[in-house]
């Protein structure tokens, strides 16, 4: 895998930094024959392991420069310490901007209609099934920001209780639907006629010390599966367990959330949500 293209969009990987001369060797070669330049300021150095100082790769005799954080196609990958904290932290930028954008336009209409429409236009999460799923402290700030928006998109307190935000929504919890993403995509990696793409994923399966590596193995725990049968499994046993009294608190709060959009001033529908909400 030490060449990795999508559109115009090159990456290089190597074992070793002569390996990498090698190879940069090769692109100045391509260049004078097709009589063409590579954009060195636009091209930059990750360098994975102890030995990250003091590097000099150069391409077309400029010095590429070095980085510990880069963006390769949307997603964000490097070595800097707090790699994880800063891709969660631009999911929850991005999944802030996108509801307030969506209320702006459209908040008055139905709860019902803007969750849907939230479902559809601002829970991409791109690049999710990437993430390290196996850190509860890392992936907590996106738990956070979405429950933030349910909130805001059906107006019921900030203090709703957190078990109660997805029933109130009638949907599964953002937490076992990152789950999902990820097994429906590890599945697909391991059916990929790409040699490749197959050939992570059974390195991600047989440990690869990777975060790939490591969300597999979290998942396959908490829901008691077998990860070397995931082909077999259906996706709606992926889910969590909410309490008969939950259900049916939560029952309740739906039914007064209906009344209150067609009685929207009705003071004593409101107050008692926020009761049964922080309750």
């Amino acid at each position: 895998m030490g060449c990795i293209a999508y559109a115009d969009d090159i990456v290089l990987l190597s074992p070793s930094l002569s390996s990498l001369s090698s190879m940069l060797r090769i692109c100045e070669q391509f260049s004078e024959e097709f009589n063409i330049s590579f954009n060195v300021k636009k091209s930059k150095l990750l360098v994975y392991g102890k030995a990250t100082n003091n590097v000099c790769v150069k391409l077309q005799g400029n010095v590429i420069a070095q980085s510990t954080i880069e963006k390769h196609v949307g997603n964000v990958i490097g070595t800097g310490p707090d790699i994880d904290k800063i891709v969660i932290h631009n999911a929850c930028n991005e999944l802030y901007a996108k509801v307030n954008l969506l209320l702006r336009q459209i908040g008055k209409s139905n709860c019902f209609i803007i969750y849907r429409l939230f479902n559809n236009f601002c829970m991409s999460l791109y690049g999710c099934q990437l993430w390290n799923l196996a850190s509860t402290t890392v992936l907590e700030p996106i738990y956070i920001a979405w429950r933030k928006c349910i909130r805001r998109i059906f107006k019921i307190p900030n203090m709703t209780h957190c078990n109660l935000v997805h029933l109130i929504c009638q949907d599964i919890c953002i937490k076992t639907r990152l789950h999902r993403r990820f097994i429906k995509f590890f599945i697909e990696t391991c059916k990929s006629n790409n040699s490749c793409v197959a050939l992570a994923s059974k390195m991600a399966l047989n440990g690869s010390m990777s975060q790939t590596g490591d969300s597999l193995n979290f998942i396959s725990h908490l829901y008691d599966l077998n990860k070397y049968n995931m082909t077999s499994y259906d996706l709606l046993k992926i889910k969590s367990y909410d309490s008969v009294d939950n259900l049916a608190k939560a029952g309740a709060i739906i039914d007064f959330i209906t009344y209150r959009e067609a009685h929207p001033y009705d003071t004593d529908i409101c107050s008692i949500i926020d009761d049964l909400c922080t309750d």
